[in-house]
């Protein structure tokens, strides 16, 4: 340990030089750790929807229909069982993320939650029962929304299926990665969800950049959202029909919500159009159209995420190839300027290898303390997520030993062009 002080103490400058490119090395790895993890996540995730097939189902309960239409108590009914046979059907995946600013009462976040913040718009209030809510951006999702995109959570946990019926007021919820600290697991929330009020309770935290396909867009991010459990109806709405009259705006939009679905399957538009008419059928409700999703852009999601992910990986080995190069030629020019150095520890008694060795234990050292400082910035930028910390910790590991190899192979081939006998003599 007192060659290697000694070496710490030799050429400070060249030695604090070799610490910041070290540094700048794995600040990096730091950006390859976060960014391969959400790669890997982007992959699996668009992997669910390559090749497949997406259709919308949009009702035509417009205007006089819309009216017409729930006046029967009966049609509730008959739009209940139809979204019920459409979640349940093992031809297709029956699939709903739905965007739906809620209302939220005595509000912690800030305006960047707001509903329409993105759109430039001022934070939006209204009063229910004395207490005033703000529209937050939040969006209604089934199970398989969870599934499909490979949602990871970095505390809680996601929905239970039974918190996917409604039973009574009180309904989980999931926060967006930009809530951490804002709320708490368990915290409760006044919602004002569909004009009637909920108590919430936060049950889980989304990591950072999570992303998610929704009925309207390819990819929605969901830093500042409010996730919400697409709720079915425990018993028939005709059962719940004195509900419906108390409640009219919550019950028809519910209902509405489960019945306008995406449909994705690989299946061609024929198989599905029979599929979905023999449901019709059988629950008696017709008044809806199939649609042609937009496929397309799904696809060339994919096909980007992927061509992202070869991108990622190119760049990644060009930064490593100049970086290495950098460090190797600062070693050259460190071990160069200490030969005197190094004379002194060989008339003392020192070997060549062990020379050699303590000055790649000094490298490996050096890469070490390099690395405390991305690693802080590494946890705080994605939330003390465990897979992006284990990543960058495992790159660390495998480019200090490698580096440490290296050194001790680049200083041995230097030592062995020098005269060290006449070196010694002066």
């Amino acid at each position: 340990m007192r060659i290697i002080h000694i070496l710490f103490k030799q050429g400070k400058l060249l030695n604090f030089l070799n610490l910041f490119i070290a540094i700048i090395l794995f600040l990096f790895l730091m950006a390859l750790s976060i960014n391969m993890q959400q790669a890997k996540l982007e992959v699996g995730t668009m992997s669910h929807f390559k090749n497949k097939q997406l259709y919308k189902i949009s009702d035509g309960l417009i205007n006089e229909e819309d009216v017409n239409f729930f006046a029967k108590p009966s049609n509730y009914d008959r739009l209940h069982d139809f979204s019920e046979l459409m979640h349940a059907s093992t031809q297709f995946q029956y699939y709903i993320a739905n965007w739906q600013p809620i209302g939220i009462s005595d509000f912690k976040g800030s305006a960047i939650f707001g509903a329409y913040y993105e759109l430039g718009h001022s934070e939006q209030t209204s009063n229910r029962d004395g207490k005033e809510y703000s529209s937050i951006k939040s969006v209604q999702v089934t199970q398989n929304v969870f599934d499909l995109n490979v949602v990871q959570l970095q505390q809680g946990r996601t929905f239970d299926a039974d918190e996917y019926i409604l039973t009574g007021d009180n309904i989980p919820i999931i926060l967006g990665a930009e809530y951490a600290g804002v709320y708490q697991l368990g915290d409760q929330i006044d919602i004002d969800y569909y004009f009637q009020t909920f108590k919430g309770t936060v049950v889980g935290i989304v990591q950072p950049l999570q992303k998610i396909v929704t009925n309207s867009r390819p990819e929605l991010l969901l830093d500042r959202y409010v996730l919400l459990p697409l709720m079915s109806l425990s018993d028939p709405p005709s059962y719940l029909n004195k509900n419906a009259v108390k409640y009219p705006v919550f019950f028809k939009a519910l209902l509405l919500t489960r019945a306008n679905g995406m449909i994705i399957s690989e299946l061609d538009p024929l198989s599905i159009r029979k599929i979905v008419g023999s449901i019709a059928q059988k629950t008696g409700f017709d008044q809806f159209s199939i649609i042609g999703a937009d496929s397309l852009r799904i696809n060339t999601l994919v096909q980007m995420t992927e061509a992202n992910q070869f991108t990622l990986l190119l760049v990644s080995s060009l930064m490593f190839v100049i970086t290495m190069s950098i460090l190797l030629l600062t070693l050259f020019i460190k071990t160069k300027k200490n030969v005197s150095t190094y004379k002194v520890l060989l008339i003392s008694g020192a070997t060549l290898n062990h020379v050699c060795l303590m000055i790649s234990i000094q490298s490996f050292i050096t890469y070490l303390i390099g690395s405390i400082i991305p690693c802080l910035i590494t946890m705080i930028l994605t939330g003390f997520s465990i897979p992006i910390f284990l990543t960058y910790l495992l790159l660390v590991l495998l480019l200090s030993l490698f580096m440490t190899i290296m050194t001790y192979l680049f200083v041995k081939k230097i030592f062995s062009k020098l005269d060290i006998v006449r070196e010694l003599k002066g």
